[in-house]
Order: structure tokens, then sequence, then C-alpha cells
């Protein structure tokens, strides 16, 4: 996404260890989830797989049924969201990519330490030397260099700039060049100190305390309301963490994919997830009270048939958030028919139009409106005349 940030990112994932590496098969399934989750922690709104010719009857290929339900259910969701911005920059500079990156294999790759700050919980973003000639650096607080030992001028004048103007510059004892008005950042074995992690945070502001490096966490805006996706870093083991949501008051927390509310209001709430496996979990301004339905109560086949979905809080009216919806639209004769399909309500709003056609079964026709991350629904009937 360096130098694309503004475009919709759309990613070929690895559907398979084609190259025949991985022998377990549960190592399979948990390779296609851990991918599944991570991209979309990423801000993906698109993913394509080849398809492989191992890969039908495989429990990897069964994988791609439930991901594929999840896409299904929530993408419309996803669409909507976007990525909070990252607080923390790490210099990706392809200057020092061309002399040493490579080679190094000490723990000083940008990639590395992209990954310690993630397990750190850390909002954080790459940036390319391209990008911090366009300024960047301006939507920053911090700036990490690790093994950058190279710098054009023009890069080098905008980070000394970057300094005078407030921001922090860290550099760990993997950087030969000297900067001005830069300080020392800590690390063992490639991954940044307790200490160094808990000085940014200093730096850059509340944000989300998880009591476990094996959750990553990534902050998504939806109107008024958050939602963290949190993805398992451990591919072999369900990890359990306590999330401490900082600076945030009168707020509700839905645990989005599973479709239910979690009642701990109290800034800290318990969250477990399987293997390789994800979860998003929305921050409300008020809680679902109720779904509602309303439209004409009659239609024709040929005419054009809308209806009114609402959702409202605890306070009596919409809610400013984006939720997902499934809209379930059957026959007379209990057959769901082609109109159903998958929404996103915007500020607690839905409105849907669908034109029978001229076969459709005449009679009493259903349709049902269900919040996802709360289970709650409502139906109402119309006529087909």
């Amino acid at each position: 996404m360096m130098g694309n940030r503004d475009k919709e990112l759309w990613v070929i994932p690895q559907s398979s260890d084609f190259a025949g590496h991985i022998r377990d098969s549960l190592a399979q399934v948990r390779l296609v989830r851990n991918e599944f989750y991570y991209l979309l922690a990423a801000g993906a709104k698109g993913m394509i797989y080849f398809h492989y010719p191992m890969m039908p009857g495989t429990d990897a290929w069964e994988e791609f049924k439930n991901l594929s339900n999840t896409g299904t259910k929530f993408g419309p969701l996803v669409l909507k969201l976007k990525k909070a911005p990252g607080k923390v920059a790490v210099l990706a500079s392809y200057c020092n990519a061309s002399y040493h990156w490579a080679e190094d294999g000490g723990g000083g790759l940008p990639t590395d330490l992209y990954h310690s700050l993630l397990k750190s919980h850390l909002p954080v973003d790459m940036v390319a030397d391209e990008e911090v000639l366009e300024d960047i650096l301006e939507n920053y607080k911090v700036l990490i260099l690790s093994n950058v030992d190279y710098l054009t001028g023009s890069v080098h004048q905008k980070i000394v700039s970057f300094i005078a103007d407030g921001g922090t510059v860290l550099a760990d004892k993997s950087c030969e060049i000297q900067i001005p008005g830069s300080e020392t950042m800590e690390k063992t074995q490639g991954e940044i100190t307790v200490s160094s992690a808990e000085r940014i945070k200093k730096i850059i502001g509340p944000f989300v305390e998880i009591n476990t490096p094996h959750l990553i966490v990534s902050e998504f805006i939806g109107n008024q309301a958050k939602y963290l996706m949190l993805v398992n870093y451990s591919t072999d083991k369900a990890t359990s963490g306590e999330v401490t949501l900082k600076g945030m008051t009168n707020y509700y927390l839905y645990d989005i994919f599973a479709g239910k509310e979690i009642t701990d209001h109290a800034g800290t709430f318990n969250v477990t997830v399987e293997p390789a496996g994800g979860r998003l979990i929305g921050i409300y301004p008020a809680g679902i009270a109720t779904v509602s339905v309303n439209g004409s109560s009659t239609s024709c086949r040929g005419c054009d048939s809308s209806f009114k979905i609402r959702i409202k809080g605890t306070h009596g009216k919409p809610i400013d958030a984006l939720f997902p919806v499934r809209v379930s639209i059957k026959t007379p004769a209990g057959k769901e028919s082609e109109y159903s399909d998958y929404h996103v309500a915007e500020n607690g709003r839905l409105d849907i139009s669908f034109v029978p056609a001229v076969n459709d079964m005449a009679g009493k026709w259903e349709i049902e409106a269900k919040e996802l991350s709360s289970g709650k629904n409502s139906k109402e009937y119309f006529l087909l005349e």
C-alpha cells in the first residue's frame, strides 16, 4: 500500500503450500485462515486466490468455504470500514534495500521490526522514501529507523524537519547514520523492549492494551463507531487475552463475527481467538435496542417494492455506526428468494428496493431484517398481487 494509501487494496494471497513443504493438513488449514484474517486486519478490500489442482477435497479446501461464508456475510461491512491512520511509522528505505537487507538475517529488517511493533499493539505503518519526500510524516508522531545506514540528502532533511516540528525519531543500534535530534531505541534479538514500547505509547497517546503479544490488533472507523480486528498471531493454539480500551467512555461492545453483545462495559473485556483466527469487535456509541422493517403492505409483480430498515439504540434513535444486516425475503411457499442479500446499514438506516418478477408467486411474502452483530431481527409481510 505504500504510495497507494488512497486506493483499494486487492491482494492475491497464497492459497496453498504448492511447494509441498507443509505436510500437516491442519497446518495447511491454518495457513489459509491466518492469511485471510491478517489481510482483513491490513485493510484488504478484495482477495483473489489461484486454484491449485491439489486443493479440492483437502481440509484447506473446506476452510476456504468457511472463510468465504465469513466474507459473504460481513464483506459489505468490511468494504465500508476505514482503517484508522497509524501514529507510528517505520521507514522502509529502498536505498538501504539496495545494499544489505536481504543479507541481514539478524533481526534488523524493517519487516521484523514491524511484526514486533504489532505484537506490542502499536498502530504502525511502513513508509517509503518517496512518501517521506511527499510529507507523509506529517501524519505521524513517531518515526522508527532500523538498519538504516544510507539516506539521500533530501530524505535526511525531511526527517530532520520532522524532528524540528515536534516529531520523535527513534533509531536502534543497527543504524549507522546520524540524525540530529534522534533518540536511541532499545531492541533485544530483533524485537523492541517493553520499555521502548511503553515509551512510544506515552508519546502517541491512548490506544488499546492487550495482555498478550499473541493477539494483534488493528483499528477501523465506521461513522462514530470504532472496530477492532483481533488476529491470533499463534497458528497452533487458541489465544485468550484481556483487552483494555484506553481513553474511551460510554460505549457498547459487540463480537460481530459471533453475533453477540459483550456485556463487560468496565473498560476491559476478555476474548479467545481460535488458532490463526480473527475476531471483529464493534465499539458502538449506543447499545442495539430494536431492529424494524417498514414498507408497503401490498405490491405487484413488475412494480418497485421498497422497505426501510432501522436499527435504533437504547437512546431511542438510529445509531451512528455501520452494521452488517441480512435481509431475507421469502415467497408464500417459504422459499428464500433471490432478492435476499447481505447489506450494511449506515447510521442505523438501510433502504432497500427490488422489483418482483412477473412470474413470482402471488400471495403473502415475508421480509426479515437481522442485524448480525447483535442477532436482533424483525419481520414484516406484504401481499404480492
